[in-house]
């Protein structure tokens, strides 16, 4: 999206209950919106309830959503504390969005419970691989 030749109308605003929805499907890509000629207020979120992210295919990794030919750190936290969590995180509560150059990333990250299930389990395949190699 080119905000270049706009003039002071946004050219992206979310209406309360808008929602975005992204595919993390591919390990560390997903859809992404560009935004080229960014300026203050060509990106309008629910600032009452929060836009809405949703995903799809959710793993873990880290998710370029937004992309920016130039934006502000400041900028960047007003826009992402008028974003919230939607649909598709199932597994992955504890993920979060945050701001690096020039972009606005998630960071995918699986509940802690299912983090130590899966540690356990691969405890108990090295330690059952280590019981096999002495008694051969």
């Amino acid at each position: 999206l080119s905000g270049a030749s706009n003039g002071a109308a946004p050219i992206l605003s979310m209406a309360a209950g808008a929602e975005f929805t992204f595919n993390l499907a591919s390990a560390n890509t997903s859809d992404r919106i560009n935004f080229l000629s960014y300026s203050t207020g060509d990106l309008v979120l629910d600032s009452v309830n929060g836009t809405a992210i949703n995903v799809t295919g959710a793993q873990l990794g880290t998710f370029t959503l937004f992309a920016f030919d130039a934006l502000s750190s400041d900028e960047a936290e007003a826009l992402i504390s008028n974003l919230r969590q939607g649909t598709g995180f199932t597994g992955f509560e504890f993920s979060n969005l945050f701001y690096s150059n020039n972009a606005i990333h998630l960071n995918v990250i699986p509940e802690p419970t299912g983090l130590l299930i899966f540690g356990a389990a691969g405890i108990a395949w090295v330690g059952l691989r280590r019981r096999k190699g002495k008694t051969l």
